[in-house]
């Protein structure tokens, strides 16, 4: 009996191991984790999520390139007329007061200049009649010449093209490569600028060519002519005064030249003097009083300069007032331009008690 117990009892006691080992096994895999405390939690830092209504940030605005500048133009078109004198014609004195009007010459500044608009400024400084055919190219030209001869000019613009020159007081057209006609006081009365294949045209068999007419500048000649004697400032008197002597005809130059005399910047007055002395028609009396009563040294030695120059002996009187002038530098002056017109005068007189009687 004592055994069977011992032995029940061994057998109960292995059971019981076996049951507590297969229960601590199970504990291990299924136990979960242990709770944290709420202070715990508290301490822990959680994760927010991204706020999902925020707007994103904006990109950065592209880089954008500077606009290029619209191109400059180039086209330059710039005609100039003046009278050479630097020479005096002796025996043209023989029969008036005024000595003739010297040679007209060109100064040009062209610059992609098309070729009809050049024609139509060179229509209004010779005063003479363009004609050219449709079918000529309308071609750029760049050019400068500097106080060249009207024939010699027209050369150089139209070198790329068949023309005909037809001179004043002239019964024919003239061919450019003809000399005969091409003398200093021929003046041009036309310019006939033809194709390649009417280049050989003649006289009797005119081409169809259209006239150039000088567009209509009225309103601005008029609108110069203001500004070039009510201007404020001299720099825009002087400015307008030169638009409006480039571009007003000739006969109408004087009595604007007049006023600009009695301008009083110096500077506008010496132009005026300048440009009176280039025209055709220089009034005596204008610049007589210039270079006797002018408040610049300057202006009243550029007028005896003139006087002499455009007047020769019928400068004398004014010359020989010149030299009380207070002023050393226009006194010398006068000696000297007087000295030049009694040479001139001397000079007349011998050639006319030369004449036969």
């Amino acid at each position: 009996m004592p055994l069977r117990q011992c032995v029940s009892g061994l057998l109960t006691c292995m059971l019981l191991t076996l049951l507590t080992g297969c229960n601590s096994d199970e504990s291990d895999t299924q136990s979960p984790m242990p709770l944290k405390s709420a202070a715990e939690q508290i301490k822990t830092p959680v994760a927010l999520p991204k706020n999902t209504d925020k707007s994103p940030e904006p990109l950065p605005e592209p880089v954008q390139q500077a606009a290029l500048p619209a191109p400059v133009s180039t086209v330059k078109l710039v005609i100039e007329a003046t009278r050479a004198t630097d020479s005096i014609d002796l025996e043209a004195l023989q029969s008036g007061s005024n000595l003739p009007a010297p040679p007209l010459q060109l100064s040009v500044d062209l610059v992609d200049a098309p070729l009809r608009a050049v024609l139509r400024e060179l229509a209004h400084k010779l005063d003479a009649k363009v004609s050219i055919a449709d079918d000529v190219p309308d071609q750029p030209i760049t050019l400068q010449l500097k106080a060249v001869g009207v024939t010699e000019t027209v050369k150089q613009i139209l070198r790329e093209t068949n023309y005909v020159l037809i001179y004043k007081d002239s019964p024919a057209p003239v061919n450019q490569d003809r000399q005969t006609a091409n003398t200093p006081e021929a003046e041009i009365a036309e310019i006939r600028v033809l194709t390649k294949s009417t280049g050989e045209e003649t006289a009797d068999k005119t081409p169809q060519l259209k006239t150039l007419e000088p567009s209509d500048q009225t309103a601005e000649l008029e609108e110069w002519k203001k500004q070039a004697l009510t201007a404020l400032n001299p720099e825009d008197r002087l400015k307008a005064l030169k638009q409006f002597l480039e571009h007003a005809d000739p006969a109408e130059h004087n009595p604007v030249l007049i006023a600009a005399l009695e301008d009083k910047a110096p500077e506008v007055r010496k132009f005026a003097l300048n440009s009176m002395s280039d025209s055709t028609n220089p009034l005596f009396e204008p610049i007589s009083q210039t270079a006797l009563n002018d408040e610049s040294p300057e202006l009243r030695t550029a007028a005896l300069d003139v006087l002499v120059s455009r007047y020769g002996a019928n400068a004398i009187p004014v010359l020989e007032q010149a030299l009380t002038d207070p002023d050393t530098e226009v006194q010398q002056t006068a000696k000297n331009s007087l000295e030049m017109a009694q040479r001139i005068k001397s000079q007349i007189d011998a050639m006319h008690h030369r004449q036969p009687k």
